[in-house]
């Protein structure tokens, strides 16, 4: 399942990093970030890298940026295991961004299996849950939790990159819409 991505941008090669000792960053599609090369080393160590940098591509243009704003819509599965590995990713470099998630669905035992939601988390809002999760933890990233789901287009207002986690048609065409940089990771 490959993500489809809006607005790409047009540096978006095949992204490979070696870390093989002498082996160096010669790809010319690395100048299109404004990350260090020892903060491109630090985040390939993460296993969301490729869609991390198209985050990093999309939201900054140096290293002294303003915060951007992420919205997340869904926190199921794809939603949670995203915001597991953005959020430290994000501390990890030292990238500030404020993220917004989205989602009306409250926690069911039903969902323990395959969502990564604990026992403890039953019956709250899966965004609350998410919040609760890294809201204490987190330095550059700020977290906001809306328990509502996408219905309309003016909810998507004000966010410099929107994100959609849901199967739902309707929220994916509001997004699919957008002028704003986004990313479906449901396709």
């Amino acid at each position: 399942m490959t993500p489809v991505l809006g607005k790409q941008p047009t540096w978006m090669p095949k992204i490979r990093l070696y870390e093989r000792p002498g082996q160096r960053l010669e790809d010319p599609m690395w100048k299109n970030t404004s990350l260090s090369r020892h903060k491109l080393l630090l985040l390939s160590k993460c296993s969301c890298f490729d869609f991390l940098l198209r985050v990093e591509s999309c939201l900054s243009v140096n290293e002294e940026m303003t915060v951007k704003n992420v919205l997340i819509v869904g926190a199921g599965g794809i939603g949670t295991t995203l915001v597991d590995l953005l959020v430290p990713a994000l501390e990890r470099i030292q990238l500030k961004a404020n993220i917004t998630l989205m989602d009306g669905d409250v926690v069911e035992t039903t969902n323990l299996g395959h969502q990564r939601f604990s026992q403890e988390n039953v019956g709250l809002h899966k965004v609350t849950a998410l919040f609760n999760r890294y809201s204490e933890t987190t330095e550059y990233v700020e977290l906001t939790a809306v328990n509502e789901n996408l219905r309309d287009a003016q909810q998507l207002e004000d966010y410099d990159f929107v994100v959609i986690c849901v199967d739902h048609p309707h929220p994916r065409r509001l997004v699919h819409a957008l002028r704003t940089p986004w990313i479906d990771l449901r396709c």
